[in-house]
């Protein structure tokens, strides 16, 4: 006798192949990212370089200048 099977659970194997190729492609673009960068030059800088997209353009503007962490006192 069989056992009966959800339909969910029946194309769960294609969701974790979706899942490891994602998975992949992040890692695959981390390292292209990674062996196109400058010595010494950050990933944000290397984006901006080979693509001219600021990934982080409304993070820099919204940051207020006079931040607590940044103060320094004798």
């Amino acid at each position: 006798m069989g056992h009966a099977r959800h339909p969910f659970l029946h194309h769960r194997p294609v969701i974790r192949w979706i899942m490891v190729l994602c998975a992949c492609l992040g890692l695959w673009g981390q390292l292209l990212i990674e062996s196109r960068s400058l010595p010494g030059e950050l990933p944000r800088a290397t984006i901006m370089r080979l693509t001219g997209i600021d990934i982080a353009s409304s993070v820099a503007t919204a940051a207020p200048v006079d931040h607590p962490a940044r103060i320094i006192t004798p």
